[in-house]
């Protein structure tokens, strides 16, 4: 006679859902990085009596919407274990090709959008594929490609200021509604999108499996390649996004019009807590970062910083935030690694019956 062994049923464990705030920081930000920001601010207030007046806040937002519509994208290069240093010269191409094509005719205005988009893609294209199918380290990638299209921008246009924004276009670039410029919804509109993007899509998804880890996420049967060349094509459409507008605010072709963006990007992706290794990271904490930048900026040059000290405070910025983001990830791998004997046993004593 055979005797059925009929194993307990086990009291489930409820699965451990994740911090409240880890929910809403991925839309909004780390926590810690808001109280920067807003300490700073006050600080801005005390320094200066012309800081929090409507015309000076209504310029910090229109400076910042440039280096909030880029970090989007350099956020997404950056999540992947990437890295574009080439938005400044896609910037440089974007503003130049946009004022040649318009030259002041505004019926022009949808031909040099279309135009400055394309070329965009393209960069993005060149980064992404040269990236994954060369297997070339990205700084490498993107370095070079930075020398080729600076180098194309110079040859098109000797060097020079080129072309003539139309009335509408400047019209456009210097419209507001109280302290909220035109260019500043712009901005919040595209940050929006690439949020979306990153949460609540499978590509946004896949984005951080391909930065943890591209062997483990190949394994998973998710599209590494793709996934990365898509990336970088954000990216490159975030910098031509973003010399739209400072066409839009500067009416000029300046052909090193995007001069110094590559590593203000950079920067403000990692004071927003994005990992340089990938994996980690988001557009709400790099938007944050970006706001930060040009929030310390405009307080010194209010109260007449050197332009030397204020490079001095931006390092000394970006290397508090990454101490602080790294001492936060440290602390959650910790907490995990300790949690993880606790469940176990757990799960042992409720299949045999007894209680935890």
């Amino acid at each position: 006679m055979t005797q059925t062994l009929v194993r307990p049923e086990s009291p489930s464990v409820p699965a451990r859902s994740p911090r409240p705030s880890v929910r809403w920081e991925r839309w909004l930000g780390p926590a810690w990085l808001w109280g920067l920001l807003l300490g700073t601010v006050v600080v801005g207030f005390v320094a200066s009596p012309h800081f929090l007046t409507t015309l000076n806040l209504s310029n910090v937002l229109q400076q910042s919407a440039p280096l909030v519509i880029l970090v989007a994208g350099q956020t997404f290069a950056l999540i992947v274990a990437g890295v574009d240093i080439s938005v400044a010269a896609t910037i440089s191409m974007g503003t130049t090709l946009m004022m040649m094509i318009v030259d002041g005719d505004p019926g022009r205005i949808p031909l040099g959008l279309l135009a400055v988009l394309g070329a965009g893609i393209g960069v993005g294209l060149l980064n992404g594929l040269a990236t994954t199918l060369l297997e070339v380290p990205a700084f490498i990638v993107t370095f070079g490609v930075a020398s080729i299209v600076q180098g194309v921008v110079f040859w098109y246009t000797d060097q020079l200021n080129v072309g003539a924004p139309a009335p509408q276009m400047t019209e456009w670039g210097y419209k507001a509604w109280g302290p909220v410029p035109f260019l500043a919804l712009v901005a919040l509109a595209f940050v929006a999108l690439a949020l979306f993007v990153q949460n609540r899509t499978r590509f946004g998804r896949w984005m951080f499996a391909v930065g943890g880890s591209d062997e483990v996420a190949r394994l998973a049967g998710i599209p590494v390649r793709r996934v990365r060349v898509m990336a970088y094509v954000f990216c490159s459409v975030s910098a031509v996004v973003a010399s739209v507008a400072i066409s839009f605010r500067t009416g000029s072709g300046d052909p090193i019009g995007g001069a110094g963006f590559d590593w203000d990007s950079v920067a403000a992706v990692v004071i927003g807590g994005t990992a340089l290794t990938g994996g980690r990271g988001g557009v709400a904490g790099s938007v944050l970062g970006a706001l930060l930048l040009i929030t310390m900026g405009n307080i010194m040059n209010l109260v007449g910083v050197s332009g030397f000290w204020q490079i001095v405070v931006q390092g000394a910025v970006v290397v508090f935030a990454v101490t602080v983001s790294t001492a936060q990830t440290r602390r959650a791998q910790r907490m995990a690694r300790t949690n993880i004997p606790l469940v176990a046993t757990r799960r042992r004593l409720s299949i045999r019956g007894g209680k935890a």
